[in-house]
């Protein structure tokens, strides 16, 4: 993932590697066109490869629409649902059921989130994912199980909160952190310690959600 937002002032730059086969490129572009449905991102696809910051595609996993709008939600800057630092209030984890070659699939990552959690983020796995018995789930949603699990794992469209997300992070103007760290350091309670507070007000007001 990036280390910082992208400009969406004007276009990303997109390229695909040689190797990407047509209907690959076709499957992106449709991903693309989902995103900038939604939100105030646009792409632009080059045929030379730029010079700055740009999006390459050099193989496409399971070719489909809504797995090439998961990894472009990844060069977004969109982690995994389920790996939010607060995933355990929503799912019980099955750890028993877990090949342990995949335990780094259920890591929890340090990120931060502006939007309530989502089930049914197309960033979220579903609940069966590296099961050692796959007819029991690996991950239990702790709220409204009968709806929140089959919708685990959708790829059929953004979720809502995907797209509050997205809008969020790159489409209301003059709401910015002007440091990549502002995330991490919300997290850390510094939007609310004395000490810090002037600081984080000046320079994370999205993270501080003072915007």
């Amino acid at each position: 993932m990036p280390t910082k937002r992208w400009d969406v002032s004007q276009p990303i730059p997109v390229y695909f590697d040689d190797n990407v086969a047509n209907y690959e490129r076709q499957m992106v572009h449709q991903a693309h066109q989902m995103i900038q449905a939604s939100t105030c991102i646009r792409f632009q696809t080059n045929a030379v490869k730029p010079v700055g910051s740009h999006i390459y595609y050099a193989k496409i996993p399971s070719p489909t629409s809504s797995v090439a709008v998961h990894e472009t939600m990844h060069a977004l800057g969109m982690n995994h649902e389920h790996l939010r630092n607060d995933r355990d209030d929503y799912i019980d984890v099955q750890w028993s059921n877990i090949n342990p070659q995949f335990y780094d699939y259920f890591a929890i990552a340090d990120s931060s989130k502006f939007t309530p959690y989502d089930y049914g983020s197309i960033m979220h796995y579903n609940a069966f994912t590296a099961a050692i018995d796959s007819s029991k789930p690996t991950m239990l949603p702790k709220q409204n199980r009968a709806v929140n699990q089959p919708i685990m794992g959708q790829r059929k469209r953004l979720g809502d909160r995907d797209v509050q997300m997205l809008n969020t992070m790159y489409c209301r103007p003059n709401c910015e952190d002007k440091n990549v760290y502002c995330g991490v350091w919300a997290l850390r309670n510094l939007c609310n310690t004395r000490a810090q507070t002037g600081w984080m007000t000046q320079n994370c007001r999205k993270s501080c959600q003072l915007c």
